[in-house]
């Protein structure tokens, strides 16, 4: 539901945090890519994972239940309902794609190739807090609008 604002200079700084908000989530998904995700200790040897690795292959995961990967295409639709302040609902896309990188917290092996040969999770690295805290400025983005716009309407 789109809650229409009054144009008052107090509203357009909310949303221009909002928006600054959502760019800065934007920008932290970008840098994710680039940064190391994980460790995985396998066939002898330690493999770091980086984010654009993860992006690329990530969505096979389906096929052996790792639905983290997922969190991507909720983050995105949750930046363009942000965007055009359908933010309730992008709070809830968001919300949603928080809970499913956070659950990798709760992954102890991951496949390192087709075969599928699997790896222990030795580390979550940069990559994957950079990704949690792009997560978590969209979540900004939508809560603060719409907490303003329940303080106002007090």
């Amino acid at each position: 539901m789109r809650i229409e604002e009054s144009d008052t200079p107090r509203s357009r700084a909310v949303n221009a945090v909002s928006h600054l908000s959502t760019g800065i989530s934007a920008a932290l998904f970008i840098l994710c890519l680039f940064l190391p995700a994980y460790t995985v200790f396998g066939k002898l040897e330690l493999h770091s994972t980086v984010g654009f690795e993860v992006l690329i292959i990530g969505w096979f995961g389906i096929l052996d239940s790792m639905l983290e990967w997922y969190a991507n295409p909720l983050l995105v639709i949750s930046w363009f309902l942000i965007a055009f302040r359908i933010r309730a609902v992008g709070l809830i896309f968001s919300t949603g794609s928080l809970y499913l990188a956070l659950s990798f917290l709760g992954r102890t092996q991951m496949i390192l190739d087709e075969s599928p040969h699997y790896g222990n999770i030795v580390s979550r690295d940069l990559g994957y807090w950079v990704w949690i805290a792009s997560i978590s400025f969209s979540i900004a983005a939508a809560v603060i609008p719409l907490a303003y716009n329940l303080t106002r309407r007090r």
